[in-house]
C-alpha cells in the first residue's frame, strides 16, 4: 500500500487558496505529506500543519531543482511523488492515479524507470483558454533519482549513479490539472521569471540544444511567440544543418502546390515537429497515410506514425503513443519507444 512507504512532496509560495485544492485533491492517498515553502508564511505554515503535512521553510535562491532536491532531504521514505501547489488531481482521476502510482513503485526496475504525469495544463493562447498536455517527471525512488541543480527551470530527473546517457522507462503514474499560467497577470510574471533562469542555464551550456528549447517555451509561456520561433530556429538549424527560417518559410509557401507529395507531406511535419508546433505536425503526418491510403504512395508510413506516436508521448498520452507505434511494422527506433513506454 502507498501508505506504508511514499512521501507526496508539494512546492508553494504565497498560494494558499492553491495550496488547499492541491491538498484536498490528494487527501485520499494516505502517504507522508511535506510541503516545501518558498515564501516563508505563517498562513502556509497553518494551513500545512492543518493538513497533517510536515511544513518546511527554503530559502529561494532561483533555482526549482534546488527546491525539489532539498524537499527529498525532508522526506522520510524512498518512493516520492511531486506536485505543485497550483496542480492537483480531478475527482475522476484519483482512483486511477492511486493505482498506477502502486504499480509503479511494486517495480522491481525502478532505477531504470521514471513515473511521470500527464499534465493538462489550463493556459491561455492567442487571448483563448484552452487546455494543452505535455509530460512531466513526478515519480521515483530516490535512492535511483534526483534533479540536476544545472537545469533550475522545466528542471529533469538524472540518474545517481551517473547514467544519463542511457534512455529510461517510463510510466504514466498520474493524471493531473495545472492553471499556474492562466491568469494574464500571473503568466507574464512567471514566464518572465523562467526566461531569466533559462537565460542564465544556457550561458552556462551555450550549444545545448535542451536549454536553448527551454527559453523557447518561457517565450511561449509569455505569449512571446514570434521570439520563441527566433530561438526554435537556431534549435532547428543546428538539428538540420540547414538555414531553418528557409526551411519554415519554404514549408508555408509551398503547402498547396506540394499537397500531393509524400516527401514534402513527411518533411513539413519533421519540421513542424522541432518548432513545438504538434497540431500542424500531425496534420503533415495524417495526410502522408491518407496518401498512401489513395495508392498514390506508401513512402515514410511507418515513419509518419512514429512521428505521431511521439507527439503524443510527449502529450503523455501514452495509449495512443502505443496504437501508433504499433502501426509502424519493423522500425527500429518504433519498436525502442514501445519497449520504453509503459
Amino acid at each position: 500500500m502507498l501508505n506504508d512507504n511514499l512521501t507526496i512532496c508539494v512546492l508553494t509560495k504565497d498560494e494558499q487558496d492553491n495550496l488547499q485544492r492541491c491538498l484536498n485533491s490528494i487527501q485520499g492517498v494516505k502517504a507522508e505529506l511535506v510541503v516545501v515553502d518558498s515564501g516563508k508564511s505563517e498562513a502556509t505554515a497553518t494551513l500545512a500543519k492543518n493538513n497533517r503535512a510536515r511544513y518546511c521553510e527554503f530559502d529561494w535562491v532561483d533555482n526549482f531543482a534546488k527546491a525539489r532536491n532539498f524537499a527529498l532531504d525532508n522526506a522520510t521514505n524512498d518512493n516520492i511523488y511531486f506536485l505543485d501547489s497550483d496542480e492537483w488531481w480531478a475527482k475522476e482521476d484519483i482512483a486511477n492515479n492511486i493505482e498506477q502510482l502502486e504499480r509503479y513503485f511494486e517495480r522491481d526496475d525502478l532505477s531504470q524507470a521514471k513515473g511521470t504525469a500527464r499534465c493538462l495544463n489550463h493556459c491561455i493562447r492567442q487571448n483563448q483558454e484552452m487546455i494543452q498536455g505535455s509530460i512531466v517527471e513526478r515519480a521515483f525512488n530516490r535512492q535511483h533519482f534526483n534533479f540536476n541543480e544545472d537545469t533550475r527551470v522545466y528542471e529533469k530527473l538524472v540518474s545517481n549513479m551517473g547514467f544519463d546517457s542511457l534512455t529510461f522507462d517510463l510510466m504514466n503514474v498520474t493524471t493531473i490539472h495545472h492553471d499556474g499560467y492562466l491568469l494574464e497577470k500571473e503568466n507574464v510574471a512567471k514566464a518572465g521569471r523562467n526566461l531569466v533562469l533559462a537565460l542564465e542555464d544556457l550561458s552556462k551550456y551555450p550549444n545545448d540544444d535542451d536549454y536553448l528549447i527551454n527559453i523557447a517555451k518561457s517565450y511561449r509561456d509569455a505569449g512571446e511567440l514570434t521570439a520563441a520561433k527566433i530561438v526554435l530556429d537556431k534549435v532547428v538549424s543546428n538539428t538540420t544543418g540547414k538555414d531553418a527560417a528557409k526551411l519554415y518559410q519554404t514549408i508555408q509557401e509551398d503547402a498547396e502546390m506540394l499537397q500531393d507529395s509524400v516527401d514534402f507531406q513527411y518533411m513539413a511535419g519533421e519540421i513542424y515537429a522541432l518548432y513545438l508546433e504538434n497540431d500542424r505536425a500531425l496534420a503533415h503526418f495524417k495526410k502522408v497515410i491518407e496518401l498512401a491510403k489513395q495508392d498514390i504512395s506508401e513512402k515514410y508510413v511507418s515513419a509518419s506514425f512514429f512521428g505521431i506516436g511521439k507527439i503524443f508521448e510527449q502529450q503523455g498520452e501514452f495509449q495512443k503513443a502505443r496504437e501508433n507505434y504499433e502501426k509502424c511494422d519493423d522500425y527500429p527506433d518504433a519498436m525502442d519507444a514501445l519497449a520504453a513506454i509503459q
